[in-house]
């Protein structure tokens, strides 16, 4: 998947320490694909019963930490829920709806 996010944030804080909520939606874009069964043995078939979209989009929201180090950098901590709005396959069996929960941290530099 190729996965292009849009996206606001809404800062509550903007001090030395920063808080915002965020949202947004993906859009989840299928690239390349190989949907097949591997047994126990190491023998594989494919499955016709599961095919994926094309196009599949998530709803994102979230809060957003960060602690000013410097003017310039930042310690950031951001979780966030990703919920699917339509499912990732097509087959008539089985519907199945992606969905995560994400925990982005890092130091971030301004320039």
């Amino acid at each position: 998947f190729v996965e292009v996010p849009i996206g606001a944030a809404y800062y509550l804080l903007n001090g030395r320490f920063e808080m915002k909520l965020q949202a947004g939606f993906n859009a989840r874009i299928l690239s390349h694909s190989n949907v097949y069964l591997e047994y126990p043995d190491g023998s594989t078939s494919d499955y016709d019963g599961l095919r994926p979209n094309d196009l599949s989009l998530q709803l994102s929201t979230g809060p957003g930490f960060a602690y000013r180090i410097t003017p310039k950098l930042r310690f950031r901590l951001d979780p966030m829920v990703y919920y699917g709005v339509t499912p990732i396959n097509r087959g008539n069996d089985v519907e199945t709806y992606y969905h995560q929960l994400l925990f982005f941290s890092g130091i971030s530099y301004r320039f």
